[in-house]
C-alpha cells in the first residue's frame, strides 16, 4: 500500500470475487462512499476552526493563559492553530485511516499516489470526485449549521469566505506547489519513520509551514477540494450560472489546483524513482 502524507493509504479498489452482483457492486462503491465521509467530516471540521475559535476563545482568556504568552502572539491566532493541530491529528491519525478505509481527503495526494504508482487512473478519478462531493457537502453543512444557530458572528458571510491569493496567480501557484512538495514529502518520507506518531508528526510540519506562510501568498491550503468547496457554498442560488462561467472564479481557484498538483506529482515522482532504484533485487536481475 502507497502511505499518503494524510496518513491514510491507497486501498484497492475490490476485485470481481464471489458473492452476488448487488454485493460486488456493494463492495466497489464502499472505498468512494468512505471518501465522501471522510472528506465531508475533513471539510465541515478544518473550515469550522473560526467558529470553533469562537466558543473556545473565551474558555481560554477566562483561564488566563493569556498572561503566559509573550506580547508578539495573539491569543485568537494560538488557540486557532491549537484547534488546527488537535483536528489534523485526528484526521491524520491511524485510527482515522481505519475506520475511513484509507481516506486521504485531498485530490493532490491522489494524484501524489498514482504518480508513485499506488493506484490506477480509476481511483484517481473516482477518488477526487469522492473528495470534491464530500468536502463541499460538509462546508454546506457546515454553512446550515452556522446559519441555525443565528449567532450574528458565525454568519458564513463571516466565517466561510473563499480564501483568496494576495499575489498573482503565477507566484500564488507557486508557493502553493512548494507548501504542497514540502509537506507531502515530509508525511511520504519522514513522517512514517515515526510510526504511531506520524499522523501527530504531520499535523505539526503543517502547522508550522502554515505559520512559516503566514497567509503571505496563499494562506498554505495545499486542497484544491477545500478552495472548490468555500466557492461552491458562496454561490448565490439567483446567478450562480454566471458566476460559475466567470473568468474571475476560475483564475482564483486556478493556483490552489495548480500548485498542490505540482507538489503531489513532485514527491509522486520521487517516490516513483526511489521505489524503482531500490527495489529488491530478483534473479533476473
Amino acid at each position: 500500500q502507497q502511505q499518503g502524507a494524510g496518513g491514510g493509504s491507497s486501498k484497492g479498489w475490490p476485485g470481481p470475487g464471489g458473492g452476488s452482483g448487488r454485493d460486488r457492486a456493494a463492495r466497489a462503491m464502499a472505498p468512494f462512499v468512505k471518501e465522501v465521509v471522510a472528506s465531508a467530516l475533513m471539510g465541515a471540521g478544518m473550515n469550522g476552526v473560526g467558529s470553533l475559535v469562537y466558543f473556545a476563545l473565551p474558555l481560554v482568556q477566562r483561564a488566563g493563559v493569556d498572561a503566559y504568552l509573550p506580547d508578539s502572539l495573539n491569543l485568537g491566532e494560538v488557540v486557532a492553530v491549537a484547534i488546527m493541530f488537535l483536528l489534523l491529528s485526528v484526521f491524520f491519525s491511524g485510527t482515522f485511516s481505519w475506520l475511513s478505509g484509507g481516506s486521504v481527503m485531498n485530490p493532490c495526494v491522489l494524484f501524489l499516489q498514482r504518480v508513485a504508482g499506488g493506484i490506477t487512473t480509476g481511483q484517481l478519478l473516482s477518488g477526487s470526485v469522492a473528495v470534491l462531493l464530500g468536502t463541499t457537502l460538509g462546508v454546506l453543512g457546515l454553512k446550515e449549521a452556522l446559519l441555525r444557530s443565528q449567532i450574528p458572528d458565525l454568519h458564513p458571510k463571516y466565517m466561510l469566505q473563499p480564501i483568496l491569493h494576495s499575489t498573482d496567480l503565477q507566484t500564488a501557484a507557486q508557493a502553493e506547489a512548494v507548501v504542497a512538495s514540502v509537506v507531502l514529502a515530509f508525511g511520504s518520507l519522514l513522517a512514517p519513520l515515526l510510526g504511531p506518531l506520524s499522523g501527530v508528526a504531520v499535523a505539526a510540519f503543517y502547522c508550522f509551514v502554515f505559520l512559516q506562510e503566514g497567509c503571505s501568498y496563499t494562506c498554505a491550503v495545499m486542497n484544491p477540494a477545500a478552495i472548490f468547496a468555500l466557492h461552491a457554498a458562496n454561490l448565490d442560488p439567483a446567478t450562480w450560472r454566471q458566476a460559475v462561467l466567470s473568468p474571475e472564479l476560475w483564475t482564483s481557484m486556478a493556483p490552489y489546483w495548480l500548485g498542490p498538483m505540482a507538489g503531489g506529482f513532485a514527491v509522486g515522482a520521487v517516490l516513483r524513482v526511489s521505489s524503482w532504484l531500490f527495489r529488491p533485487k530478483t534473479k533476473k536481475d
